[in-house]
């Protein structure tokens, strides 16, 4: 609950809903006017505000409230937000509107479902620089309609969040810290978010789920963290391009790593995943078995999935081998063995014996373990899924490799 309530509150840095708070439209100034039009566009309701302020360069929110909702009408999640502060508003002669800074003070989102025995997640400033907003009104085509009525920003910080639990002690989250260049009107670049670091005690845990299992390991806390970093760009097949690596898991125990290489989306996809419609239509006939055919079209070129051990693996290995009754070696060789019953089971005898040879590897050793494949050419999830009936092809067309301790971790 508490990952889920921290994407709501980074979700709001980067939907037009944050500045898109007036309430009388008559004293709007045209920035907040427009922001205010793309959100009830998108979202079909509208944050309130107590008054607004106009100083020399700066517009003043006060007291602003909102209540999302989500797809079944439940109201999940309010948020509260003391000052909204948006310093230097320009526009320039092709539309395009920036702004010096976004700040916003006194941030609060409180979860009222039953289940999170009153939930909040607070920062005390959220801050935001080189801040442009393109109206979709201002686009000039289809590429600039696509990424218009949303904000971006150079830089992100927010110093502090604390996640609160009526009746317990507060988790805090230091240091997120966000950045990104690249064409405003677009909305194509690249950039990195670092969520910073998140201490949770292990006792926390096995109370609220009662598993032993990491204070049993010798765990006594663990320092949560994830890092993304991500590029996008438009390829003359009129596709969205993305290459995107994203890293997360705690200090003292390990970290996951995924990366995609060229990850490419047609333009028609994009469109519909702008409106939340489009995406209830694509969620629905994917779900349906119709109206793949946009979702079969996204192509792939390579993917790596690494774990990089921090002490995890050999604890969880003495941990598991004890409880059987067992010594290191001999569980190890039981571990090992299923990856290749399994793979030789699908006629791949040389990729079972590497796989089963790679594992032991890792788990003598805990440094890195590597999955990845790299295709010739980028390939379709419609031609993946008509592969599938032929494992051995499919894993030569991609060049699957199982790796332990190849790279530094």
């Amino acid at each position: 609950m508490v990952l889920r309530l921290l994407v709501i509150c980074l979700a709001w840095l980067a939907l037009p809903t944050i500045p898109a708070l007036a309430a009388n439209t008559a004293e709007e100034p045209e920035i907040v006017r427009l922001i205010l039009e793309a959100m009830k566009k998108k979202e079909g309701i509208r944050p309130e505000y107590r008054s607004i302020e106009m100083e020399d360069d700066r517009i003043i929110l006060r007291d602003v409230t909102f209540t999302p909702k989500d797809d079944n009408g439940k109201e999940p999640a309010p948020v509260a937000i003391g000052t909204v502060l948006l310093d230097g508003p320009q526009k320039s002669a092709d539309g395009l509107y920036r702004m010096k800074r976004l700040v916003l003070r006194d941030f609060v989102i409180r979860d009222g479902e039953a289940d999170t025995d009153g939930l909040k997640i607070r920062a005390p400033e959220v801050l935001l620089t080189d801040v442009s907003f393109l109206p979709a009104s201002a686009a000039r085509n289809a590429r600039e309609k696509m990424a218009a009525d949303s904000l971006l920003s150079s830089t992100l910080t927010i110093d502090t969040i604390y996640f609160e639990k009526e009746g317990g002690a507060a988790l805090v989250l230091r240091g997120l810290r966000g950045e990104w260049r690249g064409d405003r009107r677009t909305g194509t670049g690249e950039g990195r978010i670092d969520f910073g670091k998140l201490p949770v005690p292990v006792s926390l845990i096995a109370e609220e789920s009662g598993d032993t299992t990491l204070r049993d390991m010798g765990y006594d806390n663990i320092i949560l963290g994830a890092l993304v970093s991500f590029s996008n760009r438009w390829g003359e097949d009129d596709r969205m391009h993305v290459n995107f690596a994203l890293r997360f898991g705690a200090d003292n125990m390990g970290y996951q790593e995924i990366e995609v290489a060229d990850l490419a989306l047609p333009a028609s996809l994009i469109r519909k995943m702008g409106t939340r419609d489009g995406q209830e239509r694509i969620a629905e006939g994917f779900l349906m078995g119709g109206g793949t055919e946009e979702l079969g079209n996204i192509t792939l070129r390579g993917l790596k999935l690494k774990w990089i051990d921090r002490s995890l693996a050999q604890r969880l290995v003495d941990h598991f081998a004890k409880q059987e009754g067992l010594d290191r070696k001999t569980y190890i060789d039981n571990i090992v063995a299923w990856p290749q019953v399994m793979l030789l089971q699908l006629g791949l005898p040389q990729l079972a014996a590497s796989a089963s040879q790679e594992l032991r590897k890792f788990l003598e050793d805990p440094k890195t373990l590597t999955v990845s494949f790299r295709a010739r050419a980028p390939m379709s999830f419609s031609t993946f899924v008509t592969l599938l009936a032929d494992p051995a092809g499919l894993v030569d067309t991609l060049g699957l490799k199982i790796e332990a301790n190849a790279e530094a971790p």
